[in-house]
């Protein structure tokens, strides 16, 4: 104590003094750093994404036997990621929104999850990609068919671009089989209704009905409805 009154009395001991509670102060602030830090090493972290995306964190790939066809950069795939299909095609991917429209989402990880390639698009397809796009999805309520539109564009023979549709199916249980395409048609404007907009799976999933547009985006409403038995897929 006599030490400490001694050192007060002087200005380097003063100095002296409020080096060693600077010391002191920094060395403790260092161990609470390194103790938190840790604490926490090893706790998950969850992927932040806009409001539109898929949370992926504690989600897992569900197993399935379909195999799928080779992978490129024309197919469509599908993951199982929970109790959700996914689409995937031209490095977007595809959920469904509360009307169960499609809707492009954000995938955090998405190459942890196993991709099954489903149909290619043409090859040598000469492409606008405005119109390459997945047009419609709906799952069915079984939670492992569904139903896809893809949408792209075609060079026809006078030079000018045709939107083409096709709409396939997907059921796992019809092995060999799985995927089956149900319409294809090429479209031209205003001159007859052959754009496929799925509409409502029956809740036996035993029908299909889908809303045709004679020009999509157009303003005004379908003319006419169109309805499919699963059986004949």
């Amino acid at each position: 104590m006599k030490d400490l009154f001694k050192m007060l009395n002087n200005k380097a001991g003063i100095v002296h003094l409020i080096l060693l509670i600077l010391v002191a102060v920094v060395l403790a602030a260092s161990a609470w750093y390194v103790g938190a830090h840790l604490s926490t090493g090893n706790r998950a972290v969850s992927p932040i994404s806009s409001s539109a995306a898929l949370k992926t964190a504690s989600e897992s790939a569900s197993p399935i036997s379909y195999s799928g066809i080779q992978i490129n950069d024309r197919t469509v795939s599908f993951a199982v990621i929970g109790k959700r299909i996914i689409l995937r095609y031209e490095g977007k991917f595809y959920g469904q929104d509360e009307n169960g429209e499609p809707k492009q989402i954000v995938l955090v990880n998405h190459d942890q999850y196993k991709w099954y390639g489903l149909v290619d698009r043409p090859e040598g397809v000469a492409i606008d990609p405005y119109y390459d796009q997945i047009f419609s999805f709906k799952v069915f309520p079984d939670g492992k068919r569904f139903i896809f539109v893809m949408r792209f564009s075609e060079l026809a023979g006078d030079h000018s671009f045709l939107q083409r549709f096709k709409t396939y199916y997907f059921n796992p249980d019809k092995k060999g089989g799985e995927v089956s395409k149900i319409m294809d048609v090429p479209y031209v404007n205003f001159v007859s209704f052959v754009i496929p907009k799925i509409d409502k799976i029956s809740d036996d999933g035993k029908t299909v009905s889908f809303n045709m547009y004679q020009c999509w985006n157009c303003g005004d409403p379908p003319a006419e409805k169109r309805v499919l038995d699963t059986s004949s897929f």
